[in-house]
């Protein structure tokens, strides 16, 4: 009869002897399928191969009351050369991604770039949008004297950049610049003595003043 048999099965993947309940019409399949459920065998790994009183079972077909006994080796040779070929083609694919990386670097790094100034001028407007309504009463009041004199400047800036005095032109530019912007003293004493004909302001110190102070305490 088709009775419940007890099919003891060495593995070499784990070291531990199992033990499973089988019919003796069960197939050679079936037990291959239940130990390697049973010692937890990764799916992509190569079948078992059980080896019944030195008699290797390859035929997935056969029936177990068929085979000469009830114990068995489970072996898998090809196990570790298995996982060494995974980690082979694992290996592959970054040196693969890495080569692409870098024979299309500068595809990479300029689209990094545009999105990071795609950014970055979102941010801007959205920070101008934001200060409108300020920015425009600001530049209201700026009177339109001042946006001719800025016109005028950077017209002659450009055109003494045609003319290879860019720099001069600047430096002399700056100079009218600071003596134009000192201001009037009405009528007052200016901050500076050379603006008010070399005279001292009040309560200005000078050496003659301290060295009086010194020959005064040497002759007390």
């Amino acid at each position: 009869g088709d009775q419940t048999v007890a099919v003891t099965c060495m593995c070499q993947c784990d070291g531990r002897l199992h033990v499973l309940q089988l019919r003796l019409s069960d197939r050679v399949g079936t037990l291959r399928a239940r130990l390697a459920a049973v010692v937890g065998l990764p799916a992509e790994a190569p079948p078992l191969q059980l080896v019944c009183n030195g008699t290797h079972c390859v035929d997935d077909g056969a029936q177990l009351s068929a085979l000469p006994g009830r114990a068995f080796t489970a072996l898998v040779p090809r196990y570790s050369r298995h996982v060494s070929d995974v980690a082979n083609v694992r290996a592959a694919k970054r040196a693969a991604d890495k080569r692409y990386y870098e024979e299309n670097k500068l595809q990479v790094e300029a689209r990094a770039l545009i999105a990071d100034a795609r950014h970055r001028l979102s941010a801007a407007l959205s920070a101008v949008r934001r200060h409108a309504p300020l920015v425009r009463s600001a530049l209201g009041r700026v009177e339109r004297r001042t946006w001719g004199t800025l016109a005028l400047w950077g017209g002659l800036t450009l055109f003494a950049r045609e003319l290879g005095f860019a720099m001069p032109f600047l430096i002399l530019a700056a100079i009218y610049g600071i003596f134009s912007n000192l201001g009037s003293n009405q009528g007052g004493a200016s901050a500076y003595t050379v603006f008010n004909g070399m005279q001292a302001l009040p309560g200005q110190l000078h050496a003659e003043d301290v060295q009086r102070d010194m020959l005064r305490g040497i002759g007390m």
